[in-house]
């Protein structure tokens, strides 16, 4: 956390990188960089491949500065509603099942970003099988 300095926060940079990811390169060519090789170069490493990963707390301190407490007990009340869905046996199993998994990603960054992968998948299936029916 030194290295980000009180100056230097990124103001929720780090999601919007994460929103835009699944962007291909060669249709955005000055796509920016994965939050994880930013902070690689922020802190000045110069090791091949891959980034650094920060824990949550220091995630939302590096994107939000000293406000990040408030994000943090969002986040916090965010999973307690979520797992109060896992735990609910009147709730539909899908929904519980959904919860559970956004529970177990952990950081607000990864989720953005699984999330994404499994909107794709659902839309590539609705696609799919659209088109199995109508043959």
């Amino acid at each position: 956390m030194n290295a980000v300095g009180t100056e230097n926060f990124f103001w929720g940079e780090e999601y919007y990188t994460g929103l835009v990811k699944f962007i291909p390169r060669f249709l955005w060519p000055d796509k920016p960089l994965s939050f994880d090789y930013k902070l690689k170069e922020l802190a000045n490493y110069d090791f091949e491949g891959g980034g650094i990963y920060t824990t949550l707390c220091n995630d939302l301190y590096i994107n939000f500065g000293y406000y990040y407490f408030i994000f943090y007990i969002l986040w916090l009340l965010f999973i307690h509603y979520l797992y109060g869905m896992v735990m609910d046996d009147k709730r539909f199993y899908y929904s519980r099942i959904i919860a559970l998994f956004i529970i177990l990603m952990g950081g607000i960054a990864s989720t953005i970003g699984s999330c994404e992968i499994l909107l794709l998948f659902l839309l590539f299936l609705i696609l799919y099988y659209s088109r199995v029916k109508t043959l």
